[in-house]
């Protein structure tokens, strides 16, 4: 926990919080207080500021490199980051644990990206309610059982990338109901049963990819009426 002396700044106090939760073998050097004084820490590699105001993190191995070892913080660290919009941890195989239950409290965030970690549990279905989500990027970790079926109360979402996982269950009836959808990618893992019928309320999607699952059955007529689909991939299946 940061000392006393970061608390006049209430996002370098969040920001040190996420750090103690993320970084236990102290990888982010520049993460101190002294650094973070005067909102130094907008000059931060994988911070991004807004008139000194936090709304982007960023941390992956192009921002930071790979070096984090730990788990993702409570929502209880971002508490002082309300502008907070983009929240990416990705890339650090040192990231283990499951995915935070309270991150349903974050109600502003529109991108959470914590891809190729190491993942583990299942998706919560308590984060059907972060009316604002536009893109979750879950993909190769170790997430199982099925896609909540909360998650249909998810109508902003454009962007769905679950891909290698071990996910489990069929492709469910209610993502035709996400017509702002433009990307689903739920590729190798082990999704069993036929596609949905009504996949024709997709009308925004452009990306699918299905394949390396086991499915079965045949291709529904409703995927000739998705005149936005650009790329569909249903192999080995």
């Amino acid at each position: 926990m940061p000392s006393s002396s970061a608390t006049s700044d209430p996002q370098l106090e969040a920001l040190l919080r996420i750090k103690s939760a993320i970084d236990t073998a102290d990888y982010l050097k520049e993460w101190t207080i002294e650094a973070g004084a005067k909102s130094g820490y907008c000059h931060w590699d994988g911070i991004r500021c807004v008139n000194n105001t936090v709304v982007w993190i960023g941390l992956h191995s192009g921002s930071i490199g790979v070096g984090l070892q730990g788990s993702l913080p409570p929502a209880s660290a971002f508490a002082r980051l309300t502008k907070l919009k983009v929240l990416g941890i990705r890339q650090q195989p040192g990231i283990t644990g499951t995915s935070p239950l309270d991150w349903s409290q974050l109600k502003q965030l529109e991108i959470i990206g914590v891809s190729n970690n190491s993942l583990t549990g299942t998706m919560p279905a308590a984060w059907a309610g972060m009316s604002s989500l536009k893109e979750l990027y879950i993909w190769n970790n170790k997430v199982t059982r099925q896609i909540p079926d909360a998650y249909k109360a998810l109508s902003a979402l454009e962007v769905l990338e679950l891909q290698h996982n071990r996910l489990t269950g069929t492709i469910p009836a209610w993502l035709a109901g996400l017509n702002r959808l433009r990307d689903l990618q739920l590729y190798r893992n082990s999704l069993v049963g036929r596609l949905p019928n009504n996949l024709q309320g997709l009308k925004s999607l452009q990306e699918m990819d299905l394949s390396y699952n086991q499915l079965s059955g045949t291709i529904p007529a409703s995927l000739g009426s998705l005149y936005n689909l650009q790329s569909l991939r249903l192999g080995y299946n």
